[in-house]
């Protein structure tokens, strides 16, 4: 499944998605209640991340851990 969104990122747009859907297909947005986005940032900070390093860290060591 990994292997399969690595190669669909590699693959040239489709000519019906616009080049600003599909530059941002893997975008991100949430809306953090207040001691989450605190959380959030305590963390990055603690580990050196950026946001999207953040995200990306915790996505594969939780939601891929725990749901494949």
């Amino acid at each position: 499944m990994l292997t399969q969104m690595i190669n669909d990122n590699k693959k040239s747009r489709p000519d019906d998605i616009a080049p600003s859907n599909w530059k941002n297909r893997f975008h991100v947005n949430a809306k953090l209640t207040p001691i989450n986005h605190k959380a959030f940032l305590e963390f990055c900070k603690q580990n050196n991340y950026n946001y999207s390093s953040g995200i990306n860290n915790l996505i594969a060591n939780y939601l891929l851990k725990h749901n494949v």
